[in-house]
């Protein structure tokens, strides 16, 4: 592993700072610094970032700390990346939780062009490096923040991400009852048919009914945020509903978060057709 970095100046010795979340390069290790040639200087100017050997610092937002492992996947996964032509690339979704209990990757990739069978490629490409099945969403940056200002579950996955260029969105949120009252439809299976979901799949639901509720409430949509309502209003932890060590509480504590969302949602209806057109 090569990391392109600057000598900065300090009061007492001259430094150079490497990102914490790193591949390789461990507390302790002796490392041998050069001078990169001026060829190689213009190389990694112009392109701008992370291209074969060079490195540039991912961005992390509400990721505190990843395990090393996971970087050098990430760092594969935008070295596989850097050949296509994307705006931005975001890597989402349980990867990014502490631990190893993660079974895929959610990658949204940027763009304003079509798909033209790049997802495919791309989702073999990644699983013939490292192993990982991927999930792609492709979208335009248009598009990512019409769903930003509509859809809670943008705003969830967005929140804990890590991604190759400075996310810098401007977006107002819109509350839209019909589209909500769809989304939350989903949640309802869970109410009916408790016991034919897997935990993966309850957390799932539980999280897109939390993330409504947080969203109706006016609240930021973010995993902290979700976690501790899960905790507050279901008396539970995600890790539980992960592994489906629930009991009856749950099941009545949920019942009971869904029909407040959902009168939620009736009240802004009512609310939006009042107004005079």
């Amino acid at each position: 592993m090569e990391i392109v970095s600057r000598i900065s100046r300090g009061s007492k010795m001259d430094q150079i700072y490497i990102p914490k979340n790193r591949a390789g390069l461990g507390i302790g290790d002796y490392v041998l610094i050069k001078l990169i040639s001026l060829e190689e200087r213009e190389q990694v100017k112009k392109q701008g970032g992370y291209r074969g050997k060079y490195l540039r610092n991912p961005f992390l937002y509400g990721v505190s700390k990843i395990e090393p492992i996971k970087m050098e996947i990430i760092n594969r996964v935008f070295g596989i990346l850097s050949k296509f032509q994307f705006e931005n690339v975001i890597i989402t979704g349980s990867i990014l939780e502490m631990g190893f209990n993660f079974n895929d990757m959610d990658l949204i990739l940027i763009s304003e062009e079509q798909d033209h069978g790049e997802k495919r490629i791309i989702e073999n490409q990644i699983m013939n490096s490292v192993g990982i099945k991927s999930h792609i969403i492709l979208l335009s940056k248009k598009t990512l923040i019409s769903g930003l200002e509509t859809d809670p579950i943008y705003e969830s996955m967005i929140s804990r991400c890590i991604s190759r260029e400075r996310i810098v969105f401007n977006y107002k949120r819109l509350i839209l009852p019909k589209f909500l009252d769809l989304q939350l439809l989903k949640s309802k299976a869970l109410i009916k048919n408790y016991q034919e979901y897997n935990g993966r799949e309850k957390e799932y639901l539980v999280k897109n009914l939390v993330s409504i509720s947080l969203f109706l409430e006016g609240k930021k949509v973010k995993q902290d945020e979700i976690e501790k309502k899960i905790k507050v209003e279901l008396k539970t932890h995600p890790k539980e509903i992960r592994e489906n060590i629930l009991g009856k509480e749950f099941e009545r504590n949920y019942e009971k978060l869904y029909k407040e969302t959902f009168d939620k949602i009736l009240k802004e209806a009512e609310k939006q057709n009042a107004k005079p057109k």
